[in-house]
């Protein structure tokens, strides 16, 4: 006999806490006001004209912001929507 096993269903006080701490290391990294809240990470190449390359990283998204981070250290944007 082969058991089904439902995945565990993760409670909300778990989200909410995952959301507020990715929320403040967003704000720390790319230094923001207290007040925004990261709405979604996505990982993407950045095209770079100039070096006529892109860039591997992470896009974040807030209310006010579109910020990446590249893989390569110490390489990061922040743009104001």
């Amino acid at each position: 006999f082969l058991k089904k096993t439902a995945p565990k269903a993760v409670s909300q006080l778990k989200r909410d806490f995952d959301a507020k701490s990715r929320s403040e290391a967003y704000r720390a990294r790319f230094r923001l006001p207290s007040n925004e809240k990261l709405d979604g990470e996505v990982s993407c190449n950045l095209w770079l004209p100039h070096a006529r390359s892109s860039l591997s990283g992470k896009l974040y998204i807030s209310m006010n912001f579109l910020c990446f981070a590249s893989k390569v250290r110490f390489r990061v944007a922040k743009w104001f929507v």
